[in-house]
């Protein structure tokens, strides 16, 4: 095999797949903004309450750890498909991966939506 074919099997096709699953995604997220409204149904607009702290906790834990899902099978598709190395290499993704994503990111987030509530507050006190 030519390097240029290897290099077109390895990196264009790898980079193409990716940005079609990509665009696939971005598609499936925001398809459902173009479909009209049924007859009689509106949307309310959002009363601007914050959630509660148990809540955005389990937001913040089920988008960490989708992410986080996402995130290694990247991780064992590209290398240990394409890149052909061995799965001993994941147990560095594993603990590296989850350090970012519970040990960094979920409390990094909790912590600035926890201020983010209390500064809102702050902001619809009435003035005595």
């Amino acid at each position: 095999m030519t390097v240029v074919a290897s290099a077109i099997r390895s990196d264009v096709v790898t980079m193409s797949l990716t940005y079609a699953l990509f665009l696939a995604a971005m598609a499936a997220a925001y398809g459902h903004r173009r479909r009209p409204h049924r007859e009689g149904r509106t949307s309310r607009p959002s009363t601007g309450s914050p959630p509660s702290p148990a809540r955005l906790l389990r937001y913040l834990v089920t988008t960490v750890v989708a992410g986080y899902v996402l995130f290694l099978a990247i991780d064992v598709l590209y290398y240990v498909g394409v890149g052909g190395q061995p799965l001993s290499f994941l147990r560095q993704a594993v603990t590296g991966g989850a350090w970012l994503a519970f040990g960094v990111a979920l409390p990094a987030f909790f912590v600035l939506g926890w201020f983010e509530d209390r500064t809102r507050r702050g902001e619809h006190r009435s003035p005595r």
